[in-house]
């Protein structure tokens, strides 16, 4: 079962009522997480490659760390924009 983003984001109960506090608890619960488990892994670690679950291709970790920080940014973008907007 891979996961459905979209399907997802419009049975949330948040996505109804334009309150994004636990989306954004949800997004900072994961970032600890990872921030954790990086600061654990040694240089020579991020060299290392796993399967993508829906992709199946090798992806060295040291890319996915990069794109995730750029994801991240782009959840961030997206959370400014709507609350400038709320406004």
């Amino acid at each position: 079962m891979n996961y459905q983003e979209q399907g997802w984001a419009e049975k949330s109960p948040e996505a109804l009522s334009n309150d994004i506090v636990g989306s954004l608890k949800i997004i900072e619960g994961v970032h600890q997480r990872w921030t954790d488990f990086f600061s654990l892994l040694q240089p020579e670690e991020f060299n290392k490659a796993y399967v993508h679950p829906e992709r199946t291709a090798h992806f060295p970790l040291a890319e996915v760390v990069c794109f995730y920080a750029w994801h991240a940014q782009r959840h961030l973008a997206h959370i400014v924009q709507f609350k400038q907007h709320q406004t």
